[in-house]
C-alpha cells in the first residue's frame, strides 16, 4: 500500500493525508493534555481532602485548647468590667521575686601604665 492509498484501497490525495495527519496528531495531544488535566484534577481533590481534614482536626484543637482557658481563667462576671488576667504558669506566678546581689567590695585597682611612661607617683618601681 502506498501512502496515497486509504485503508480501504481508494486513492486519496496528499493534501488530504497530510490533514488527516496532522488531525491526528492534534488529537494525540488532546488526548495526552486531558490525561494530564485528569492526573491534575484527582491530585488537587486529593490535597483539598487532606486539607479539610487538617482543617477540621485543628478547629476541634483549637476548641479544645479554649475550653481549658476557660477552665483556667477567673470568671468574668468577677472582673468588674477589667480585662481577664494574663495566664502564667503556676510556677511563675508562686516563685518569691528574685532579689539582686550587690557584687562583693574589691580593693581599687591602680591604673595600668605603659612601659615607657613614668613611674607611678608613689615612688615604687614598676615591674
Amino acid at each position: 500500500m502506498s501512502s496515497t492509498e486509504s485503508p480501504g484501497g481508494a486513492l486519496l490525495p496528499p493534501e488530504l493525508l497530510r490533514e488527516i495527519k496532522v488531525a491526528t496528531a492534534a488529537a494525540r495531544r488532546t488526548e495526552l493534555a486531558a490525561k494530564r488535566a485528569k492526573a491534575r484534577l484527582k491530585q488537587a481533590k486529593k490535597a483539598h481532602k487532606q486539607a479539610r481534614k487538617t482543617a477540621k482536626r485543628a478547629r476541634k484543637a483549637l476548641k479544645a485548647l479554649l475550653a481549658t482557658r476557660d477552665e483556667l481563667s477567673p470568671d468574668p462576671a468577677d472582673a468588674k468590667g477589667r480585662r481577664p488576667r494574663k495566664l502564667v504558669p503556676r510556677a511563675r506566678r508562686t516563685a518569691p521575686p528574685e532579689v539582686s546581689v550587690p557584687p562583693p567590695d574589691l580593693p581599687p585597682v591602680a591604673p595600668l601604665t605603659s612601659p615607657g611612661a613614668a613611674a607611678p607617683p608613689s615612688g615604687e618601681p614598676v615591674g
